[in-house]
């Protein structure tokens, strides 16, 4: 586990030495390097300890702390970023203008999670499976709430699949499946497959007249790529109400 060294002015906000910090982030280099640049790639669940801790130390309820945190990336899985932040110098009213930061990335939570997230992919498809799916959507609502963002799930159920099944045979019915999932994949959504032959698709910001014109087009080309089977769906709309249900009853509904 490398240890790298920085140094946070506070007032100005700017980080020295921080080079190593974006290659770390898989951000691209920039002039000045500021602090929020980093703070912006952080987990939204992982978040709010990274501001108390950072509260904490601007209020001089201490000097230093250490952390650990996701970020994203430009790759599909979470980095786990470890940091240790101390105060080094006071203005003369004695606020914080100063500290120093030692980051590394660790590497031993990284490949847990590596494991963890193989038992979440459907293995014929490799989309996220239920499990990830509700992981997925309750980061999608925590963000969405903030933004006061509309939130719909889709479920798309291959409703002729098991007659695909006995007729055609298993190996067609995959690849039927697995051919529906190319085409759902293009859909500007969060894509996922719940069970035999269902999928999932979230939606987030985006009216539910314009999602319904997508869904009806998209289907429309996967029913003439797959012409031979004849394939029908069941489409369900769900819309998630903030001041409603609970979020398990919610997705107990989609299942």
């Amino acid at each position: 586990m490398t240890e790298e060294f920085w140094i946070w002015h506070i007032k100005s906000n700017w980080v020295e030495c921080a080079d190593f910090r974006l290659k770390d982030y898989q951000l691209e280099a920039v002039e000045p390097v500021m602090y929020d640049l980093f703070l912006n790639q952080i987990y939204i669940e992982d978040y709010p300890k990274v501001r108390q801790k950072i509260l904490s130390l601007m209020a001089g309820e201490i000097d230093k702390y250490q952390v650990s945190f996701r970020i994203r990336t430009s790759s599909e899985s979470p980095v786990w970023i470890s940091e240790t932040v101390e105060i080094t110098d006071y203005d003369q009213e004695g606020r914080p203008i100063k500290a120093k930061g030692v980051t590394c990335i660790e590497q031993n939570k990284m490949n847990r999670e590596k494991r963890y997230r193989a038992f979440e992919l459907d293995v014929l498809t490799q989309l996220p499976n239920d499990i990830r799916m509700k992981t997925q959507f309750l980061e999608i609502l925590k963000e969405a709430e903030l933004k006061m963002k509309l939130v719909c799930a889709v479920a798309i159920e291959i409703t002729s699949l098991i007659e695909i099944n006995k007729k055609e045979g298993r190996p067609m019915g995959d690849y039927l499946l697995r051919r529906t999932s190319d085409f759902l994949k293009e859909l500007p959504g969060v894509l996922g497959r719940l069970g035999p032959g269902r999928f999932l698709v979230i939606f987030t910001g985006q009216p539910v007249y314009h999602i319904e014109k997508v869904l009806e087009d998209k289907l429309m080309e996967i029913r003439h790529a797959a012409n031979q089977f004849a394939p029908s769906f069941l489409i369900t709309y769900q819309i998630y109400e903030y001041w409603g249900e609970s979020v398990d009853v919610f997705w107990e509904r989609l299942l």
